[in-house]
């Protein structure tokens, strides 16, 4: 077996079907199977996010299943000046992510998270400017993002990132990439 990260494509919709979340292990897994299955691809199409599986595969490199998904855009890390202006920084956001019940804490999350961060540090070398990667947690992934390899922490009070109407009550946080 073997298993790597790549971008999802339309080939992939029988391994979509197969991938299912704990619900134990966060407030809406609905919404994480309802996007790879229905969202990713089309949002692919349209610009609004790009979605990365982490797939396992057999000796014969024949995808089995989804171990997990990413899904970056391009957003911004919002600040208020303390003046009444809200200033912006180059932020790579991560908009969606889920492992696989059957995966769970096997480090699929952090493998896909780090891989996030990596990404985001390549776009600033060689193409974009970006500071940091940020996200909306589900409130009950809030410890697997905060563990300390990950870097990622609460946004304080005079900080903010884009929200969508699915996102309003997730939890915002971020990681600095340079100082």
């Amino acid at each position: 077996m073997q298993t790597e990260i790549r971008k999802i494509c339309s080939g992939d919709s029988g391994l979509t079907w197969k991938f299912q979340v704990n619900p134990e292990s966060c407030d809406n897994p609905g919404h994480y199977e309802d996007y790879i299955r229905f969202c990713a691809i089309s949002d692919q199409l349209s610009g609004r996010g790009t979605t990365y599986i982490m797939v396992e595969s057999d000796d014969n490199a024949s995808p089995i299943r989804i171990l997990g998904f990413i899904t970056f855009k391009a957003s911004s890390f919002l600040m208020d000046d303390g003046e009444g202006h809200e200033l912006g920084e180059g932020a790579f956001e991560i908009s969606e992510l889920a492992v696989s019940s059957e995966c769970e804490r096997r480090g699929v999350g952090t493998d896909l998270v780090k891989y996030a961060t990596v990404l985001a540090t390549e776009l600033n070398e060689e193409k974009l400017g970006i500071r940091y990667v940020v996200l909306c947690a589900d409130p009950a992934a809030e410890d697997f993002y905060s563990k300390p390899a990950l870097g990622l922490h609460r946004i304080g009070d005079f900080y903010r990132i884009p929200n969508e109407h699915w996102n309003t009550n997730c939890i915002p946080m971020v990681v600095k990439l340079f100082n």
